[in-house]
């Protein structure tokens, strides 16, 4: 890691302040990291109760997040943004490529709000990784993920709004607006429960109830995709887990995960039916694999530059064709972040943003086992998991997500002086 110091003026969290400017950028903050993670939850949105992302509450909550974000790109400059910014230069690569999609895009007013909140996030979480230390983070994450996981148990349990209607009919979502919403959460919140503590941090009482909220959800979601993401996640901590304290060098425990990962491609066709069956689903996971087809036909068609960021929902022919031709009227995303980022983006771009994604898993794997720091551990969780989940659903990608922000907000920091 580079020796080179970074200024910044603010105090350390934690210390004394006595001007009352630092006691307000501190409040200011805290308030930024937290209403960044409320609204990454999405807790508050309902699709199907809320026709257009233009409904005054959704606008007034979206307006919020844009404000925060530009208030922690512009915190972000007083530092030195070029040391800064180049932390993550694969997925700053990934960026411009967005931002050249503008010339090529089908819908350009999309594509440029896609894009400037993309660069702003991204700069808010490079921020946030220098102002805050990573348990100061996981500990907000924590706190209010398991309030909201709490609230779901309640309203499932209480609350006929709780659950599910119509096909998914008793499963519950909680104050999320599905069930699928619901389970990503309770996934996150569980890998990241588990990682701080492998971190030594001692679990207080509430970490008790939230673990026992984030289990009740798990099970009351029912969605495959979030067991099989919470399990991957746990899979990686405890394989970690195993290799530090058996002392094995790195280079054998990244060969062997190569080895664990290319053996489960491998035998994927032979378990896929009966997992299938296990999970209470069918070999055409839910019906996605004829909206992956649907889908591939318009990447195909522009594979280079793809239709442009953000184009899928606004798209005059993509998504109603696609409605049409599966009778699906509520369909919105091909429910696959690669598929997603392929047909908007094209092929490049997706080809940066897997490679990026997999450095960062076999970089953390490597900086955990070398410094024996479970905080790598964790991040290398959440990049498998993210993985996995971009395979069947399209919130999360390269779009603002929880797994997104966790994965920017831990990384390398060079040293930072406090004045």
């Amino acid at each position: 890691m580079s020796a080179e110091t970074i200024h910044l003026a603010l105090p350390r969290t934690g210390r004394m302040v006595h001007r009352p400017s630092q006691s307000l950028l501190v409040l200011l903050d805290r308030a930024c990291l937290f209403l960044v993670i409320l609204w990454l939850s999405r807790a508050w949105y309902f699709p199907s109760s809320i026709t257009t992302d233009a409904a005054p509450g959704i606008r007034v909550i979206d307006l919020a997040f844009q404000a925060a974000c530009l208030y922690g790109a512009l915190r972000l400059l007083m530092l030195r943004p070029t040391a800064v910014v180049l932390a993550e230069p694969l997925f700053l690569l990934f960026l411009l490529l967005g931002v050249s999609s503008l010339l090529t895009t089908s819908a350009f007013g999309n594509t440029l709000g896609m894009v400037r909140t993309s660069l702003l996030f991204f700069a808010t979480c490079i921020f946030f990784r220098y102002r805050f230390q990573p348990p100061d983070i996981s500990r907000t994450v924590l706190d209010l993920l398991g309030a909201l996981l709490v609230l779901s148990v309640l309203a499932a349990l209480f609350i006929p709004f709780g659950t599910m209607q119509g096909f998914d009919a008793g499963r519950w979502k909680g104050v999320f607006g599905h069930k699928n919403a619901l389970g990503q959460c309770a996934a996150f919140s569980l890998i990241l429960l588990c990682g701080c503590w492998r971190s030594r941090t001692a679990p207080c009482r509430r970490d008790w109830v939230f673990g026992a909220a984030t289990l009740a959800c798990l099970a009351g979601a029912q969605s495959a995709t979030a067991l099989g993401v919470a399990a991957l996640g746990l899979g990686v901590l405890a394989l970690n887990r195993l290799f530090s304290r058996a002392r094995v060098p790195w280079s054998v425990a990244m060969a062997s995960q190569v080895l664990l990962a290319a053996g489960a491609v491998l035998l994927l066709p032979s378990v896929l039916a009966p997992l299938a069956q296990l999970l209470g689903r069918d070999i055409t996971f839910t019906g996605r694999t004829e909206i992956w087809a649907r889908f591939l036909d318009f990447a195909w068609q522009r594979p280079w530059t793809g239709w442009g960021w953000a184009t899928i929902d606004s798209s005059e022919h993509m998504l109603p064709l696609v409605r049409l031709a599966l009778g699906l009227p509520t369909i919105q995303t091909p429910h696959s972040g690669y598929l997603s980022l392929f047909v908007e983006l094209g092929l490049p771009a997706l080809m940066v943003y897997c490679l990026w994604l997999l450095l960062v898993f076999f970089g953390s794997t490597r900086r955990a086992l070398l410094r024996l720091d479970p905080v790598w551990s964790l991040r290398a969780a959440l990049a498998a998991g993210l993985a996995l989940l971009n395979g069947f659903e399209s919130t999360a990608q390269a779009s603002p997500s929880l797994w997104l922000f966790a994965l920017l907000v831990i990384g390398t920091r060079k040293r930072v002086i406090w004045r």
